[in-house]
């Protein structure tokens, strides 16, 4: 599929069922950007390694 697409000969009919409920359900779409771009368990800054809240930058 992945050699079809970046070719231009992917025909839309033709997707696996995963990919045509994508095209289907946008809220789907968005999900599964999210779990991919953030996850289920963000990642979270060490306490040290955080900023004080009203603490000044030093670049600045």
């Amino acid at each position: 599929m992945i050699r079809d697409a970046l070719a231009g000969t992917l025909d839309g009919d033709r997707l696996p069922v995963p990919m045509r409920l994508l095209r289907r359900v946008p809220p789907l779409r968005t999900a599964t950007g999210w779990l991919g771009g953030i996850g289920v368990r963000p990642e979270r800054a060490p306490t040290f390694a955080r900023v004080r809240p009203g603490a000044r930058s030093r670049g600045g």
